[in-house]
């Protein structure tokens, strides 16, 4: 019998055992599991940081909720104080207390105040839930079985540190750090007992601010409760410490940041940009657009791209689209680092790089003479230079450092146009604004828009021999910008023989005294720098693009309205605050002064002088490549002529011809006047010594 009962109860406790380990396993799978959903949802709450490359803050984006959380532990004396207020026995319960619901309804009829009977456990765990709005019975339930659930898989220091980054303040805060930092101005190791007294009566009452009425109150009589007598008046922030959540650059880069988990990791994302850059350049931009030279000028941009080696990616560096984001006048507002403006002369090298590809060099011969060009929309169009002189005959060189406007259109159309449309768009991935077979020959002088930071990033090709590389904001994350398709990889534009020669030529500072001088605002205290200048008609826009080894610097300024600056020119107008950006980049050791390579430069003799140019040149065939075969120079086919009694009209070429209006010889040689004898249309017949009819010329004379 004794055996029997033994056998029995050893049975029993085994069948005890076994129901307790089938209500223990799913009990330990649901409290691993209610945990382990908490512990996520408190790393969703985290806001995401956005960190320039030295780690100072950018912006603290919103997290879901719409609020700003930054996980902080707070002062052992906030923390201490938070567990007197909120749950006093909170290092003794298992995330319930009985205790906390009587000292509650004591508080309430006591102090006259209504507190919930929640511990600190709880209330983490009704944030977490989102449960803030809506006190249901339900819910009530389900924040305990949370609230347990959490305290057997957290230690409680974790749990006090999860509630007090997590507890909302006000003002879109949630935490007792960032509150300290945003209310007072400092970290909560630096707050006062009253201070800290202040920013804890915000957890029951968030709505009011530290400098309210209420909030004194409240504040008053949680001192006494904690032993803290000493309130001191709220004095405040500076309105730049309520900003602190976003430094100024956020205003050009908002679009261009990407916060994706492909691009940021966790809730912080690192950007390539320098806010200390950013900020001093800004400076130079508000410095010099608040001189009295600028007064006709309202707005500007400046982008700084940092160069890549060998298969690296470009970085950017910094980019400042307004003198000041946060002003309400001209346009402060816009961004115009990302808005398309027409870029004057600054495309002409990329016009010639072009026909370098096709043969030409440095010292081609180009015709600088006025002639008459058919455009699309059917009217005439007379290429003019800056000065209004013609030059008659100058090396591809001297058009280029010059930014000779009639040289630019004959390469144009050395190139093609056609063609140069199919480079735009399929090789350089460009959008142009409007249809490029609208632009004609005015792609030459500047007629195509596109934004600073775009041009910049194409400038890119020439210090880095040729290829368009991706441009980074963040690592591993191409840029995409806007009027272009994003590079996604290093694709080559030009041959390095191609950029080698454009850089030698944009560096000469000496050729190009002519229309720059021999002091202005292009020349650096170092040599190793290419730079060109545009300025779009009648002094809407002024351009300043420059490049070394290390970077590319694009200025531009202008005002936002289209409204026309005071004779601005490119060098005049942004070559001032690209000068001092480029110094700037210098004594910061962004740039380091060097030698652009010239591995395949050859110094070459011609007619017209020394030049350079490559070792396998044919040089009378690429010294002539471009020369205009046009036999006759004036009149122009289909001008209109204004009559006048008396006038005589010269027909000049540049061999002997004969000219007869219906068989009416009207003179022969290289020179020959004719004077009409009334308004009308003629059509005269050009010949050369053969007999051979070289032109038709149809001219209307009018009244």
């Amino acid at each position: 019998m004794e055996f029997s009962h033994k056998v029995s109860r050893n049975k029993g406790l085994r069948n005890a055992a076994l129901v307790m380990g089938i209500i223990a396993i799913p009990l330990l799978l649901y409290v691993a599991t209610a945990s382990d959903v908490l512990h996520k949802a408190y790393e969703q709450e985290v806001s995401t940081r956005i960190l320039d490359q030295n780690g100072d803050l950018l912006q603290i984006l919103p997290n879901s909720k719409g609020q700003y959380m930054i996980p902080g532990a707070g002062s052992s004396r906030v923390r201490e104080l938070v567990v007197q207020k909120e749950d006093k026995y909170f290092f003794y319960h298992l995330g319930i207390n009985p205790v906390s619901i009587f000292r509650s309804i004591y508080r309430s009829f006591v102090y006259g105040e209504r507190g919930g009977g929640s511990t600190i456990t709880q209330q983490l765990v009704k944030n977490l839930l989102h449960h803030e709005n809506e006190r249901t019975i339900k819910n009530k339930i389900i924040e305990t079985l949370y609230a347990i659930a959490i305290e057997l898989n957290t230690p409680k220091e974790d749990i006090l540190t999860m509630y007090v980054s997590t507890a909302y303040v006000g003002d879109q805060i949630e935490g007792l750090e960032m509150g300290a930092e945003h209310y007072f101005g400092k970290g909560t190791s630096d707050l006062t007992d009253g201070e800290i007294v202040r920013l804890l009566a915000l957890l029951s009452a968030p709505s009011f601010q530290p400098s309210s009425a209420g909030n004194t109150a409240r504040a008053m009589n949680l001192g006494k409760r904690l032993g803290v007598y000493n309130i001191p008046e709220y004095i405040g922030v500076p309105r730049d410490r309520l900003d602190a959540k976003k430094d100024a650059a956020i205003f050009e880069l908002r679009t261009l940041i990407s916060t994706s988990t492909s691009a940021c990791a966790s809730s912080l994302c690192i950007v390539n940009v320098d806010l200390k850059l950013t900020a001093l350049i800004r400076e130079i931009v508000r410095d010099t657009l608040g001189t009295k030279q600028f007064d006709s000028v309202t707005n500007a941009a400046v982008a700084v791209i940092k160069l890549g080696k060998d298969s690296e990616p470009n970085t950017l560096l910094a980019l400042v689209g307004s003198p000041n984001p946060y002003g309400g006048n001209n346009g402060n507002q816009i961004n115009m680092a990302l808005e398309p403006r027409p870029i004057g002369s600054t495309w002409k090298p990329f016009i010639y790089g072009t026909a370098i590809e096709k043969g030409a060099r440095p010292y081609s011969i180009i015709d600088d003479t006025e002639y008459r060009y058919e455009i699309g929309t059917g009217f005439a169009f007379y290429p003019k230079n800056y000065d209004g002189i013609y030059r008659g005959n100058v090396t591809l060189h001297y058009a280029i450092s010059n930014s000779l406007n009639v040289p630019a259109v004959r390469a144009l159309q050395f190139d093609d146009i056609h063609d140069f449309g199919i480079f735009l768009n399929d090789g350089l991935g460009f959008k142009t604004l409007q249809s490029y077979d609208s632009y004609q020959l005015s792609v030459a002088l500047g007629g195509l828009e596109m934004n600073p930071l775009l041009l910049a990033n194409y400038f890119t090709i020439f210090p880095r021999h040729g290829i368009l590389a991706p441009l980074e904001l963040q690592a591993e994350h191409a840029l995409d910008i806007p009027m272009s398709i994003p590079v996604m990889e290093p694709r080559r534009i030009f041959r390095a023989t191609t950029t080698e020669l454009m850089t030698k030529m944009l560096s000469d500072r000496l050729l190009g005294v002519e229309q720059f001088g021999l002091t202005s605002n292009l020349n650096l205290p170092f040599s190793s720098y290419a730079v060109k200048t545009g300025t779009s008609y009648d002094y809407h826009d002024s351009w300043t693009v420059g490049y070394t080894p290390d970077a590319v610097v694009v200025v531009w300024i202008g005002n936002s309205n289209n409204s026309p600056m005071d004779f601005l020119t490119g060098s005049r107008g942004a070559g001032k605050i690209w000068h001092d950006v480029m110094t700037l980049l210098v004594a910061r050791g962004d740039i380091i002064p060097q030698s652009f390579e010239e591995r395949y430069l050859v110094p070459i003799e011609t007619p017209e002088g020394r030049s350079f140019g490559l070792a396998d040149d044919d040089v009378e065939f690429s010294r002539l490549i471009m020369k205009d075969k046009q036999i006759i120079l004036e009149p122009h086919d289909r001008d209109i002529i204004q009559f006048t009694h008396g006038m005589s009209i010269p027909f000049r070429a540049t061999a002997k011809l004969s000219y007869d209006l219906n068989g009416k010889a009207l003179g022969t040689g290289l020179k020959v006047y004719w004077t009409p004898e009334g308004p009308g249309d003629y059509v005269i017949r050009a010949t050369n010594e053969s007999g051979k009819i070289i032109s038709v010329i149809h001219l209307s004379i009018v009244e």
